[in-house]
């Protein structure tokens, strides 16, 4: 039987620098969801600063789980500014 793979801690930099990628392509796209992606992943990486995280795993689920959150919540209310 196999071990689990598990993904190695990963580096508040590139989380960063996914999070700015992806504020980057809502530029492009529009669809106004990606960038509260971008920011889930900013987010995280400043949190990776303070705390360690066990693995890379711990890391896209607080990021995906900020995302939605900051998408369920802001998203139409922004819409509505714009």
């Amino acid at each position: 039987m196999q071990t689990p793979i598990i993904l190695s801690m990963i580096d508040p930099y590139i989380l960063l620098a996914i999070g700015i990628a992806l504020i980057a392509f809502e530029a492009i796209i529009t669809s106004f969801i990606l960038i509260w992606f971008g920011t889930g992943f900013i987010i995280t990486a400043l949190i990776s600063y303070v705390y360690i995280f066990p693995n890379g795993v711990w890391q896209i689920a607080i990021a995906s789980i900020i995302s939605l959150v900051l998408l369920i919540f802001l998203r139409k209310k922004v819409l509505e500014s714009f």
